[in-house]
């Protein structure tokens, strides 16, 4: 009878074995699934911090943008009180020597009166001309036409109309 209990110590040290070895495994990987759920942690955490910084980038982006887009109103609206401004001059020059040519009688006021009418009736379609330019500079549509231009004919008719303004006032 010793032998059977011989056996059953041997069966005990056995099964034993067979746990410890298949401890050892589910340890190995318990220990592999938690390296793993730490690697995932810490990408998690660093991409959590990744996302806080693209968050604070953004919203120095958008408050950058806002600023811009409060400037180019303000532009804006510089603009449109000077075009506003630089329409208006002609447009009276045009008005005021109408006017004045309707009430003249002398020949040589009447042709100079006409001449700066016109001056000012051409610059004033230029200026229109230049507002819709820019349109199309915005809408990125604008087709470049090369021409020569006469310097001192232009020079000329500037200091024609300047001195016009300087005897009106």
């Amino acid at each position: 009878m010793w032998y059977l209990s011989l056996l059953f110590i041997l069966f005990l040290i056995i099964i034993f074995t067979y746990f410890v070895k298949e401890y050892r495994r589910y340890r190995l990987e318990l220990d592999k699934t938690l390296l793993e759920y730490h690697s995932y942690v810490v990408k998690m955490d660093k991409l959590e911090k990744e996302n806080i910084q693209l968050r604070r980038e953004l919203a120095i982006e958008k408050n950058a943008a806002k600023e811009r887009k409060e400037k180019v109103n303000q532009l804006k609206a510089a603009f449109l009180a000077n075009i506003s401004h630089e329409i208006r001059t002609p447009l009276n020059a045009i008005v005021g020597f109408a006017n004045l040519l309707v009430s003249s009688e002398n020949k040589g006021d009447s042709e100079n009166f006409k001449q700066i009418i016109e001056q000012n009736s051409n610059q004033l379609l230029q200026l229109i001309g230049d507002i819709l330019d820019l349109s199309k500079i915005e809408s990125d549509t604008l087709d470049f036409v090369w021409s020569n231009v006469n310097i001192n004919a232009m020079m000329y008719d500037l200091e024609k109309i300047f001195q016009m303004r300087r005897r009106c006032k």
